[in-house]
């Protein structure tokens, strides 16, 4: 009896033992396959992929940096093809098909009508201005037929004048370069030259009355002079001896309402504000000295006039044709020319019956209000 129970008791211990040996067993067989899961990222190129950082350092990116230095060693090259440039325009190739013709001994011309470019060959004087006036005086220039398709004009640098109505009425000219040898330019050579806004002067000085020369320009705002011309220079457009001493010709369609003329300035020349219609008061500075015949003729809305106490000298005309009502004459002045003051100009000279001079006693200005039975204002 105790010897079955103590069979039975240990068959159940030994069965328990079993049991518990399974247990651990399978214990651990779990934990063997969990390491072999962490296993995997151990194997992971993690490391790997540290090591392209470590490649980052051989970037070549300070080795192109240098080549970033490169282009500014390309720029003096393209510099290089403006220096042969200066032989291009010497280089005219007419078409066999342009109109062509002969303006003087060694002058030849040519009309591209399709881009409307009048271009003139050779050298010397154009032609006699009796074979150069305009079609309204009965005779006609060489290009009279393509006058109002001439948009540009080419003038070669061996020309010497350019005759009388040469150009008048090419109604499309909107610029014109004179060239360097130019010493003489006709009566109304750019006439009725309506489009021409811009002249640029290369020539030193001219032979030319650049009222007459450029009349009825209505559309003409501004000289061009290069620093280095021998005999002009431009201020705000307006043309100056080369000394800016002498005022030589104020285009026509400058828009400024009051002018001043620029101190240092000792003469204003011969017409150089004629038929201006857009001025209405002017400002004479004490450096002039001189006001020209027909200075400000016919500046229609000029009503004041401010003379400088410099002024020995009013031109003929000077301001025939404005519209003053009134006028100070310094003492300083010892000429008035004839009609200089309170005249206007139809067909004969009318003078202002109300016009009134100021100056001082016994001086040109009441002479002159005296001779013309104007009313004097000593001051």
């Amino acid at each position: 009896m105790n010897t079955t129970k103590r069979t039975m008791i240990w068959k159940r211990g030994l069965c328990a033992a079993l049991t518990l040996l399974m247990l651990l067993l399978s214990a651990c067989g779990a934990k063997s396959d969990a390491p072999a899961t962490t296993a995997a990222p151990v194997t992971t190129e993690a490391p790997v992929s540290t090591t392209a950082p470590e490649t980052v350092p051989a970037t070549e990116a300070p080795a192109t940096e240098p080549v970033k230095t490169e282009p500014p060693a390309t720029e003096a090259p393209t510099a290089e093809p403006t220096e042969p440039q200066p032989t291009e325009p010497t280089e005219f190739v007419p078409d066999p098909n342009w109109p062509t013709g002969s303006c003087g001994d060694d002058l030849t011309w040519y009309f591209d009508a399709k881009s409307g470019r009048l271009t003139i060959v050779g050298s010397g004087d154009m032609v006699e201005s009796d074979q150069n006036h305009s079609e309204d005086f009965g005779v006609t220039s060489p290009w009279q037929e393509y006058r109002e398709q001439i948009k540009t004009i080419s003038l070669p640098e061996g020309l010497t004048s350019i005759g009388n109505f040469a150009f008048y009425d090419c109604m499309a000219l909107t610029s014109v370069t004179i060239p360097a040898n130019v010493t003489f330019i006709g009566e109304e050579a750019f006439g009725h030259c309506k489009q021409l806004t811009q002249v640029t002067l290369q020539c030193g000085a001219v032979d030319v009355r650049w009222d007459v020369a450029f009349r009825t320009c209505v559309r003409l705002k501004e000289f061009v002079v290069p620093t280095d011309n021998p005999a002009y220079s431009s201020v705000d457009g307006v043309l100056f001896d080369r000394a800016q001493t002498k005022l030589i010709y104020y285009p026509f369609a400058k828009t400024t309402r009051v002018y001043q003329i620029p101190d240092g300035v000792t003469k204003i020349g011969e017409a150089a504000f004629l038929d201006q219609d857009n001025m209405t008061g002017v400002i004479i500075p004490d450096s002039v000295t001189e006001i020209g015949d027909n200075a400000f003729a016919g500046c229609g809305k000029l009503k004041d006039v401010t003379i400088g106490s410099g002024v020995t000298r009013i031109g003929e005309d000077a301001f025939l044709s404005c519209d003053l009502s009134e006028v100070t004459i310094p003492e300083t002045v010892r000429e008035i020319g004839a009609h200089a003051f309170g005249y206007a100009l139809y067909s004969k000279y009318i003078s202002k019956s109300d016009f009134v001079i100021r100056g001082a006693a016994g001086t040109a200005a009441e002479d002159y209000a005296k001779q013309n039975s104007f009313t004097f204002v000593a001051e």
